[in-house]
């Protein structure tokens, strides 16, 4: 029950910074560890038992190969698992500062995402209304289409930072 708990526990780890990974990783390790450590001594037990109903000369069947591949399959998905968070440690791609710079971030992303959005829809309102005969329609219509551009290149800007 306690390595249940505790397992519950680890899964609910936010992974938002490098110290939060390692401790996730670090967490999964030793419950793995200790997991393995009540299995085998409950295995033990039931060695023991069978022994003493079946007789110490009794022949236990081989392992099958189903047995076999399921292990193979389990061993190569919890290396897959060690590899995969093993990588987001070495890569650090994490929100980088403080939280009130992450925050101040976050409220420039915003606000370039619904100012990104309004001019989008303004544009496709007006291109359905858009005299394309009238030379001087088309080039305020095209102004106004550079800048929502530039304001979609400040939030790529902003994502990238």
């Amino acid at each position: 029950m306690i390595v249940s708990l505790a397992g519950n526990a680890v899964s609910r780890v936010d992974l938002d910074s490098q110290s939060q990974t390692l401790g996730f990783l670090i967490g999964v390790i030793v419950l793995g560890v200790v997991g393995s450590a009540i299995l085998y001594f409950a295995q033990k037990a039931a060695n023991h038992a069978n022994d003493n109903t079946l007789g110490a000369n009794y022949m236990y069947p081989r392992v099958q190969s189903g047995e076999v591949i399921i292990s193979g399959v389990g061993i190569v998905l919890f290396l897959l698992f060690l590899a995969g968070t093993t990588y987001a440690l070495t890569e650090n791609n994490y929100p980088r500062g403080t939280d009130s710079q992450i925050s101040s971030q976050e409220t420039i992303m915003d606000d370039l995402t619904a100012e990104y959005e309004a001019c989008s829809a303004d544009l496709n309102t007006r291109y359905e209304l858009l005299d394309q005969t009238n030379g001087s329609a088309v080039d305020e219509y095209n102004a106004d289409y550079d800048e929502c551009e530039t304001v979609r290149l400040d939030q790529n800007g902003a994502v990238e930072r």
